[in-house]
């Protein structure tokens, strides 16, 4: 048997004593740093959470707003009107005062480019948001909001032709050339009008998905 009073026999005694003591301490010091850890997780989840169901709103109310207004009658049916009024001229023969009349008429109010809005896709396309959202619903966004860009796109780059036309027809020139390439925007205007709904629409079913 050792003696307890030989050298060492204290220090065994004592790793004896508080050894399981520390076990179980160092064990819930690890188990709270992984509790605190899963809890931090759990709010960040909530969270980012919380932020996606904010920005599926606002997409919503951009998004139903642009629909309502592509499809009012200052914009979609009013550019249907103007490129009937642009087909009943034919471009093979000079034009009649009737017909000069009724291009100049289709400049009285303008040419009505709807001012879609992009707010929303502009602040959360950027942000880390729309990686926390199905891919599904990300593909319907980008594909609404690439629509409307190629809209936009395309106004700007013919409308410093757009603003001559007006001024050529009311001099009596020869405007049946302005006039044919004003006839082939319009109708990409109203081709891309009429498939911005449906792209909406699309949109819009994907963010009422739970």
């Amino acid at each position: 048997m050792s003696d307890p009073t030989e050298p060492g026999a204290g220090g065994r005694s004592l790793l004896r004593e508080w050894g399981p003591r520390a076990v179980f301490e160092s064990a819930l010091i690890v188990f709270s740093i992984v509790l605190a850890l899963t809890i931090n997780n759990c709010v960040a989840d909530l969270q980012m959470q919380a932020r996606v169901k904010e920005a599926r709103a606002f997409f919503i109310q951009e998004i139903q707003a642009n629909r309502a207004t592509v499809i009012s009658d200052d914009f979609l049916p009013y550019h249907r009107r103007v490129l009937s009024t642009l087909a009943s001229i034919d471009p093979s023969r000079p034009m009649t005062g009737a017909e000069t009349t009724a291009a100049l008429s289709i400049f009285h109010t303008g040419i009505h480019f709807a001012p879609l809005r992009d707010v929303v896709w502009r602040s959360f396309s950027s942000s880390d948001l729309l990686a926390h959202m199905p891919p599904r619903l990300v593909f319907a966004l980008n594909d609404a909001y690439q629509a409307q860009e190629q809209l936009q796109a395309t106004t700007v780059s013919f409308y410093p032709q757009l603003s001559q036309i007006p001024g050529a027809l009311a001099r009596g020139g020869d405007a049946r050339a302005p006039l044919a390439s004003l006839d082939v925007f319009m109708g990409d205007l109203v081709a891309t009008e009429s498939n911005l709904p449906a792209r909406y629409d699309r949109a819009l079913a994907e963010l009422e998905k739970n």
